[in-house]
């Protein structure tokens, strides 16, 4: 068993508690790279107008995909994606009329 920390979008792990002995890959202290890695989000259907909402983000570990998480997520009108408090990319916002 191992378990570690990582930033919000990143794919590098530091292993922070570990049961493997040391020089193992998967060892405290070791630093693990998930490529491909990817997150999961859905914005679809949210309103572009830079209030929070609560959505499920999930983590794509090449073709193994986390739980998921509830995380706090803004879409400003502009486009800026924010999640849980930082900016992590603009999206394209495509506009929908109500008829």
């Amino acid at each position: 068993t191992a378990t570690g920390t990582t930033t919000f979008g990143s794919c590098i792990f530091v292993v922070s508690n570990s049961t493997f002995p040391a020089g193992h890959p998967l060892a405290n202290g070791q630093t693990v790279t998930v490529n491909p890695c990817s997150v999961r989000l859905s914005t679809a259907g949210g309103v572009a107008n830079g209030q929070p909402t609560t959505r499920n983000a999930a983590m794509l570990l090449g073709f193994a995909a986390s739980s998921g998480r509830s995380v706090t997520v803004a879409v400003s009108p502009s486009g800026s994606l924010t999640v849980n408090g930082s900016i992590i990319a603009v999206i394209s916002l495509t506009p929908v009329s109500g008829a």
